[in-house]
């Protein structure tokens, strides 16, 4: 698993830079509320793609990893037919929205819609060419998307700051991507059959289901705030959450992406499956808890570095609380959703988003009413909790029992005993800049963390780096 870790990993984190840069020239560059309309724009793409073309990665994912060599070629047909079908019914559905939100026009929803359908197929196609195992073509591409990214949006944001800039520099950028990962493809009619595809409808239309319910739930407190609020708020919200779900969201995908398909290679033999699970969640917990307690000690430093001045909040804890909402929702996606993949249960899954959507309306009409931005952060993370629970649950009751290692809680102990001492430390101390204050804090707690995991040797991580130092020792004469 550490290699195929670490031959993704520096690729993801150029990705997740890339990330950062955009957010940064997009928040600064627009008004706060053009940024607050821009992220409603983002937001009805992204819960479009969960409903028309994530379902069709995740079925891909699943199956093909384990497929004879006959069975990889009709998942793969499968999947491009349906990805490149699913884009003109998707294109009806932003021209609707167009006649129900005031500052959608012809153009923007155009433009939004060319934003998804590179955004689908680059993903599609990035995810065949990893399971493919073609890893250089893979890092080359998402090498060239996150440069153009931030290249394409400086140019176009400097030019002139707008929404239709925004979203057309992002798009290109997945279409430059695309160029270089799409291999040379014709539908197969074949592939369209319900009945030679049945098992993959049956696993994947309640992923469907559940991603346009989960859109809605995870995203539908931008359109309440917008409606008790204004769009200064939408765009003052999005950009902490986008801060906060860009670090989360990253961090879980650059250890789920190369490491979850090493997982699913075992399903067929469920001893060795939870062993595998088991020690992925290790891993996934020792990078990312850490990472979620990090970027909450330098809230307010990194809220003024990237975002600017006038998304900083006096009181910051409606970002803890965003923060804390991004990591549920990323345990589960990226861990205990796996428990009902595993047993092919995922018929379950539009149930919980839908509890999720149902709870998640009136607590955030109710919060938000009554406590603004930060009853909308508690909303979220209480609505991400309670989805994380039932799907533990419900994976429990179907059988599934998620093992918890010792190398698990060495590293929560770990981070908990890093963030309590940082905590004291930081408490006595002044910094003359947020610079300063992140080039001081992020190395300590770093080197900290570091330390404790040498010292408590979860993974036998002094035997491993060991035989690093032997490897890279030069042999005597």
């Amino acid at each position: 698993m550490l290699n195929k870790l670490l031959a993704y990993a520096p690729f993801q984190a150029i990705s997740a830079l890339s990330v950062f840069i955009v957010l940064a020239l997009q928040a600064r560059l627009l008004e706060v509320e053009q940024y607050g309309v821009l992220a409603l724009a983002m937001a009805s793409a992204e819960i479009v793609r969960l409903f028309t073309g994530q379902w069709i990665i995740s079925t891909f994912i699943r199956f093909y990893p384990q497929a004879e060599i006959n069975e990889k070629k009709e998942i793969c047909d499968f999947s491009l037919s349906y990805s490149i079908i699913l884009l003109l019914p998707s294109l009806l559905i932003f021209f609707l929205a167009k006649l129900f939100y005031e500052p959608f026009n012809e153009v923007s929803t155009t433009i939004i819609f060319l934003f998804f359908a590179s955004k689908t197929l680059f993903l599609y196609f990035h995810q065949v060419i990893r399971l493919r195992e073609k890893t250089k073509k893979y890092q080359i591409a998402a090498s060239i998307q996150a440069i153009t990214a931030c290249l394409f949006t400086w140019v176009a944001m400097t030019y002139e700051p707008s929404i239709n800039n925004a979203l057309a520099a992002m798009a290109f950028s997945y279409i430059s991507a695309i160029t270089l990962v799409s291999p040379k493809f014709k539908i197969n009619l074949q592939a369209l059959s319900i009945k030679r595809s049945t098992i993959y409808f049956s696993y994947g239309i309640p992923l469907a289901l559940t991603g346009l319910v989960f859109g809605l739930s995870t995203r539908i407190d931008r359109f309440i705030i917008s409606d008790l609020m204004d769009n200064h708020a939408v765009g003052m919200y999005s950009a902490l959450l986008a801060l906060t779900a860009g670090v989360m969201s990253l961090s879980f995908t650059l250890i789920a992406l190369p490491l979850y398909p090493e997982v699913i290679k075992h399903s067929k033999s469920p001893t060795k499956l939870k062993d595998a699970h088991a020690q992925y969640l290790a891993i996934l917990i020792a990078l990312t808890l850490p990472i979620l307690l990090g970027i909450c000690f330098i809230s307010t430093a990194a809220t003024h570095l990237l975002l600017g001045e006038k998304y900083v909040f006096e009181n910051q804890l409606p970002f803890y609380f965003i923060a804390i909402a991004t990591y549920f929702i990323n345990l589960k996606g990226h861990y205990f959703d796996h428990g009902l993949q595993f047993t092919l249960k995922t018929k379950l899954s539009p149930y919980i988003a839908l509890f999720g959507l149902l709870i998640n309306i009136p607590i955030s009409y109710v919060l938000i009413h009554l406590f603004g931005l930060m009853g909308a952060s508690v909303a979220a993370a209480t609505t991400s909790l309670a989805t994380l629970l039932l799907t533990w649950y419900l994976a429990a009751t179907n059988n599934y029992n998620f093992i918890l290692l010792a190398d698990t809680k060495i590293v929560i102990f770990c981070s908990v005993t890093t963030a309590i001492i940082m905590a004291i430390t930081k408490s006595f101390l002044s910094f003359s800049s947020y610079l300063q204050e992140i080039s001081f804090i992020i190395p300590i707690y770093a080197a900290l963390y570091a330390g404790l995991i040498v010292f408590t040797n979860p993974f036998k991580v002094r035997s491993t780096l060991g035989k690093l130092i032997l490897t890279l020792r030069p042999p005597k004469r």
